[in-house]
């Protein structure tokens, strides 16, 4: 028993004087070990450069940080791109190219009609429509694995001009996989053909707001409000 009590006061002791110069080294008076890790609020975290309201590590304030909006749609927003492009992987939703270089928006000369560049961008896109794509693929079932909904257009430029364009981020172009087919030519959303360049049956949801037309290579869908479900 009293070799016991001996261990144990010597290891209260060790324990005490390694607290103390770990976290006090300077302090004349030590105290017991708990009061000295509990007992001062002041300094018991270890400081980090930057950590604290004063700190600076080169940081730029808030207010220095200049956005240029992309007003000419030249110079892809390759950060808000690659976020929605993200969104949309996350939900199943396959992009069938790669986004615009800024040498290939600029190459197209113009941002409605002319030749389509060999790329596909989401960057602007509206967030209904975003919405919208992503509302297909769970109904379908697509899946990073499985990937039955893919978007072939996008707001990349070298489509027709409108208020409810491509550019705009109101329409978007799927591949016509037989999953979406399946989902989309529903005889109850059948609401007549579209003649003129891209002909086609046309299909709307149940809100009414909403288009999906089978121009055979595609499925031109424009969005103008979220509507989930589309039944």
């Amino acid at each position: 028993v009293v070799v016991g009590i001996v261990v144990m006061l010597a290891a209260w002791l060790i324990v005490d004087a390694v607290m103390a110069v770990l976290y006090h080294p300077n302090d004349s008076t030590w105290g017991t070990w708990s009061s000295l890790v509990t007992g001062r609020a002041d300094d018991n975290c270890l400081q980090q450069a930057g950590a604290l309201p004063s700190d600076t590590l080169n940081q730029a304030e808030l207010n220095d940080v200049v956005v240029v909006p992309n007003t000419n749609n030249t110079v892809p927003d390759y950060l808000l791109e690659n976020m929605i492009r993200q969104e949309f992987a996350d939900a199943g939703v396959g992009i069938n190219k790669n986004a615009c270089t800024a040498a290939e928006m600029a190459s197209n000369g113009s941002l409605c009609g002319g030749t389509p560049p060999s790329c596909t961008n989401v960057n602007g896109m509206q967030k209904a429509t975003i919405d919208q794509v992503i509302a297909i693929a769970k109904a379908v079932g697509s899946t990073k694995e499985n990937q039955y909904v893919v978007i072939t257009g996008g707001t990349e430029p070298g489509h027709a001009c409108g208020n409810k364009s491509h550019q705009l981020g109101f329409k978007v172009d799927l591949r016509p996989t037989d999953a979406v087919n399946n989902y989309l030519k529903n005889p109850t959303m059948y609401a007549g053909e579209r003649s003129g360049g891209e002909p086609g049956p046309i299909y709307l949801d149940k809100c009414r707001l909403n288009t999906y037309v089978f121009a055979l290579t595609h499925w031109d869908i424009t969005v103008n409000s979220t509507c989930i479900p589309l039944k």
